[in-house]
């Protein structure tokens, strides 16, 4: 079995080969889409403000490896991004991130006796991280296909969530929400390196693209305290809890749908 420090150089070593990978690409392939402007002649009207950038959304899986990769599996979740030009040349710019993964989900389902009626209680746990960063991004001009290579620093935040609700088993009857309660949180730093290719799909006079996006980075955390499946037990009536506390690294990788002018 290979090492968590094995796995961490074999993850990052991948992830740096798509990177390269990416940047020949948009070299090979060529610019864009034409630079279009005023020429020095014709200066652009004072007042009007220069504002390039775009937004992804995108469906997102999370592999867990290292530490992380030994307690759960995968996470599926949704993420989005915001990005905008910072020179005038367009290679540099400035990159706004966040989502929520999900990583595990236990439902449980309790018979209870109210005034001697029986009612099924049904229980959900959810597992999630909610996370946001920012920092610099690199842009490969291409056409159609361009590329973005990040590197973002920001927070996360764990979280073991159960709500409950009792089930009527009746169609024509609603069911009783009973509320929900947090069993343990913990927030961390985060860090992450990635890259993203974009293909543009179409456009308009005005300037603005749109296309499909392909995004793929490392996330790693310090030390965190966090509940799976299986860490909140009953015993003897009680109900225990048994926190892990490890780091908690994951490659991300997300697919969708990006619009905007740059």
């Amino acid at each position: 079995m290979r090492s968590p420090g094995m796995a961490s150089r074999a993850g990052l070593f991948a992830l740096a080969s798509v990177t390269v990978f990416m940047a020949h690409l948009c070299h090979e392939v060529g610019p864009a889409f034409p630079q279009e402007g005023p020429s020095p002649a014709e200066p652009e009207p004072a007042g009007i403000p220069d504002i390039y950038a775009s937004l992804g959304l995108n469906l997102a899986a999370a592999v867990p490896f290292g530490e992380f990769s030994r307690n759960v599996d995968f996470g599926f979740g949704l993420t989005g991004d915001i990005s905008f030009r910072l020179v005038q040349s367009g290679w540099l710019g400035l990159r706004i991130d966040g989502g929520a993964i999900w990583y595990g989900r236990e439902t449980s389902r309790d018979l209870s006796y109210v005034s001697h009626f029986p009612l099924t209680v049904e229980s959900t746990t959810d597992n999630y991280i909610a996370f946001g960063a920012i920092g610099p991004q690199l842009h490969f001009a291409g056409n159609p296909i361009s590329a973005r290579v990040y590197g973002l620093v920001g927070m996360s935040y764990l979280e073991t969530r159960t709500s409950a609700k009792f089930d009527t088993d009746d169609s024509e009857e609603d069911d009783i929400d009973l509320g929900s309660h947090v069993h343990l949180s913990d927030w961390s730093p985060s860090l992450a390196v990635g890259g993203e290719l974009r293909w543009v799909l179409g456009g308009s006079r005005d300037g603005s693209l749109y296309g499909l996006g392909f995004n793929l980075d490392w996330r790693r955390h310090g030390t965190t305290r966090y509940l799976v499946e299986g860490s909140i037990t009953d015993v003897d009536g009680r109900t225990v809890f048994e926190p892990l506390e490890t780091r908690v690294d994951y490659i991300l990788v997300g697919a969708g749908f990006w619009f905007g002018t740059w």
